[in-house]
């Protein structure tokens, strides 16, 4: 390993330590730098690693920049951006969030010297009529450049400059105190299961509403009421979200709380009972039944939809990032909350605010 990725290496081992998620920008020539993060992350297992990119590595596991979004709802341990195919920032926004804590993002860039007048093949996206991607300007990048050099847990590798920033913080601990259930990582994922549960087991039309930020816990909430439910028999929840990917956690969360559970094709059975996705627009089909229907970021579906499910099922659960990229989470709360008060008068939200899938801080 060359010297300039022992720093990167250094860095992060440091981070990881704590549970912080690092970044490491490789700034060159793209042969250069693909180069130097090949052999940078080959110490990774396989499926750890997501290149967001159109030139992988053969072998890799990729998408392309303009497919970043469906990275939504599942994570990983490195994504490598490449930054050549297109600085798409909501992508990187998108993929960003999905880093487990201490993690990595490795940005593959452009030298620094020519950041502001890198040919950015996403400048066509804000090309006005008149005018060619030429005449974008290039400010914004100069303004992430800064932002870079000066962050902590921040390290660049340039090819022909050496390295800058690696600077690393310590912030003060935000994590709650004691748990008392011992299937939860924090007190909010605690309070939102037993909202959930609620709601098979208490009255009906009580629906539970789970609000967080990205990476607190609330699909994982999700998948531990579905297991606490499922373990008593006949028992048929359904989850649905804007993608089968977006519940994976779901899913995965229930069946690690289920021995002898079967995972199949968007199907976790164990003895007489069940928990199935379906498509959101299958949830209208008077034909279906169910003990609890699960509803995950429920601000990236449409609002009558929403109304449909709440008329048509007597026990649910809502879960919506409030800050992110999975829909509209703040107006989400705004219209639907009112909605809610008019029609299920006795439902409770739960806001969720430890992170889970990095540290606080």
């Amino acid at each position: 390993m060359c010297p300039k990725l022992e720093q990167l290496h250094h860095m992060h081992g440091v981070l990881r330590t704590r549970r912080h998620r690092a970044t490491g920008v490789l700034a060159g020539e793209y042969g250069w730098g693909r180069i130097q993060i090949a052999d940078y992350v080959r110490r990774y297992s396989p499926g750890t690693v997501l290149w967001i990119s159109d030139n992988a590595p053969r072998g890799s596991e990729r998408l392309p920049v303009s497919r970043a979004r469906s990275v939504l709802g599942r994570e990983t341990d490195v994504i490598v951006f490449d930054g050549f195919a297109g600085f798409d920032i909501d992508a990187l926004g998108a993929v960003g969030g999905s880093i487990r804590g201490g993690g990595l993002l490795l940005l593959l860039m452009p030298a620094l010297d020519n950041w502001q007048h890198f040919d950015d093949p996403a400048k066509e996206r804000m090309t006005v009529h008149g005018h060619t991607s030429a005449d974008v300007g290039g400010r914004w990048f100069e303004h992430l450049k800064r932002c870079l050099l000066e962050a902590s847990g921040v390290i660049i590798l340039s090819q022909h400059d050496g390295v800058h920033g690696g600077s690393l913080t310590v912030a003060p601990s935000l994590v709650s105190g004691e748990v008392h259930d011992v299937d939860c990582v924090t007190g909010d994922q605690a309070d939102a299961v037993a909202a959930v549960t609620r709601t098979v087991r208490g009255h009906r039309r009580r629906p539970a509403v789970l609000v967080s930020d990205r990476g607190r816990g609330k699909s994982a909430a999700l998948g531990i009421a579905a297991a606490r439910v499922l373990r008593d028999p006949g028992q048929r929840i359904l989850v649905t979200a804007p993608r089968r990917s977006a519940v994976a956690s779901v899913f995965l969360h229930a069946a690690r709380l289920l021995p002898g559970s079967v995972l199949h094709q968007g199907q976790l059975c164990v003895a007489s009972s069940v928990l199935e996705f379906v498509a959101p627009e299958r949830l209208r089909s008077k034909a279906l039944t169910a003990s609890l229907v699960m509803i995950d970021e429920a601000a990236a579906l449409p609002t009558p939809l929403l109304h449909d499910i709440l008329r048509r099922y007597s026990r649910l659960a809502f879960a919506t990032t409030v800050h992110g990229y999975e829909g509209s989470g703040r107006a989400f709360e705004l219209r639907f909350s009112q909605h809610l008060d008019q029609h299920s008068a006795g439902w409770r939200r739960v806001q969720l605010n430890t992170p889970i899938r990095w540290a606080a801080g």
